[in-house]
């Protein structure tokens, strides 16, 4: 298991949990990374375990599926907007459905495979280009209204 992300937000419970986990000698916890590491990271991955409690939107799902990716991820904040159909959402603070879906994600295949396609999908409707020529649609029509 491989997780990136500052320990900001590891309390006192959250650490206790780590420093027992059974097999943490397995874990690789990387803090800082750049960019091209990190797509190289995703790229890669089996499946991408996003149990954000918020997120104001959310690129890494959509960062995830466009490569490929399965994802479980909450289902709070913005996460299932995002998400729609294509990832498994779960209780940010369940632990025990956490772990519930990561093992589903493992032993059902023809679930993964449908989360590979759907996320495929969806990654398509927040296309950069698309969403910059809206912008500026929206733009234009607002000038010409002033206008």
């Amino acid at each position: 298991m491989v997780i990136i992300g500052r320990k900001a937000w590891m309390n006192a419970e959250l650490e206790n949990f780590y420093q027992q986990m059974k097999f943490k000698n397995e874990v690789i916890w990387i803090e800082k990374i750049d960019r091209e590491n990190l797509l190289l990271i995703l790229q890669n991955a089996f499946a991408m375990v996003y149990p954000s409690f918020f997120e104001g939107f959310g690129i890494p799902i959509i960062e995830a599926m466009s490569f490929g990716i399965p994802v479980i991820s909450s289902n709070v904040s913005s996460m299932p907007e995002v998400a729609g159909n294509a990832a498994i959402l779960v209780n940010p603070n369940d632990t025990v459905e956490i772990a519930n879906a990561m093992n589903e994600m493992v032993m059902n295949e023809k679930l993964r495979n449908e989360l590979i396609q759907k996320g495929k999908e969806r990654a398509q409707y927040f296309d950069w280009d698309i969403s910059a020529k809206k912008i500026v649609e929206i733009i234009n029509l607002q000038f010409a209204k002033q206008n």
